[in-house]
């Protein structure tokens, strides 16, 4: 008569610390598959971004504008609904630019919080971490803004770039700005002298986080004017802060890659989870991958509409 011979218990750990050093070998190349998929998503998304741009651009003969109201009175985003498969809310929000005046704005109870409240999901990165509003009024972020040149936001136009010690050149234009007029300032495709394939349309950002009592976040509060645009002061991903007007808008977050600093205006880099840089759609409609290691001055350059210099190689 047979018997049947149980594991040992030294069997038994074996079969356990071979599985267990199987999954440590799997989950690396998971992570990677899904960072690649997140990659891929984001990559997408930008490009869904530059067609809605060159489609407003064919229909107006402009680009949208980059913020209005000083800020308060829609952004590009507002401007590019009914090119995102988002009409709906378009038409919900009301004195778009403050034709009318200063209010209704993005703030305003009624149709217009509602819009600040919506988060479109092709506009999220899977990669971003806090995707969600992120403060008392639960405003919706985004992962996504457009270019405002090589300075900061107001575009100081002399002088060198105020926030780095790194030599570059003064502000030399950017394919959007912010504007307190009605009708707002808006730029064309010929107003970019230094090329289609060598300007940034749109790049990824970070959505802030709000921790600290008494403060907000706007990084990446795309219905809002400052939170709607980033520029290139600091290369992808840097470890130098961000520049944010109103000190009670700034959480400094530097291990989560939100570093940031009250300062004169607002500075935002472009910033994102993934591995070594960042996704950037060109003004051209093309999308690539930027190297955190691209050099201050090369993106620098890429900032720029109206530079009229070369690129260097490392682009």
């Amino acid at each position: 008569m047979s018997t049947r011979k149980a594991f040992t218990l030294i069997e038994l750990l074996v079969v356990i610390a071979i599985i267990a050093i199987l999954i440590g070998l799997l989950l690396p190349a998971v992570q990677k598959v899904r960072e690649a998929a997140a990659k891929a998503k984001c990559s997408n998304s930008l490009k869904q971004i530059g067609t809605a741009m060159h489609n407003y651009q064919t229909t107006f003969m402009s680009l949208p504008p980059g913020d209005t109201g000083n800020g308060n009175n829609g952004t590009w985003l507002h401007y590019l609904l009914p090119y995102l498969e988002q009409e709906a809310l378009f038409k919900m929000y009301t004195n778009l630019a403050g034709q009318s005046g200063a209010a209704p704005s993005y703030s305003t109870a009624g149709n217009n919080l509602t819009v600040s409240q919506t988060q479109i999901a092709a506009l999220v990165c899977p990669s971003e971490p806090n995707s969600r509003g992120t403060n008392a009024n639960n405003y919706k972020f985004h992962n996504y803004v457009v270019n405002y040149g090589n300075t900061h936001r107001t575009q100081n136009k002399t002088g060198r770039d105020p926030f780095s010690a790194a030599i570059r050149p003064s502000f030399a234009g950017a394919p959007f700005t912010y504007s307190g007029t009605f009708p707002p300032v808006t730029y064309d495709f010929k107003d970019i002298t230094d090329g289609l394939s060598n300007t940034l349309l749109a790049a990824e950002i970070l959505q802030g986080v709000s921790i600290l009592p008494g403060t907000t976040e706007f990084r990446g509060m795309t219905w809002y004017g400052p939170g709607a645009g980033f520029t290139t002061f600091a290369t992808p991903n840097s470890a130098t802060q961000d520049r944010i007007q109103f000190a009670n808008y700034c959480n400094n977050q530097a291990l989560q890659g939100l570093p940031c600093t009250a300062g004169a205006d607002w500075a935002l880099a472009a910033r994102s989870k993934h591995t070594g840089g960042v996704n950037v759609g060109m003004l051209d409609g093309g999308v690539r991958f930027i190297a955190n290691s691209i050099t201050p001055v090369t993106w620098s350059l890429l900032g720029s509409s109206k530079d009229d210099l070369p690129l260097p190689a490392d682009f």
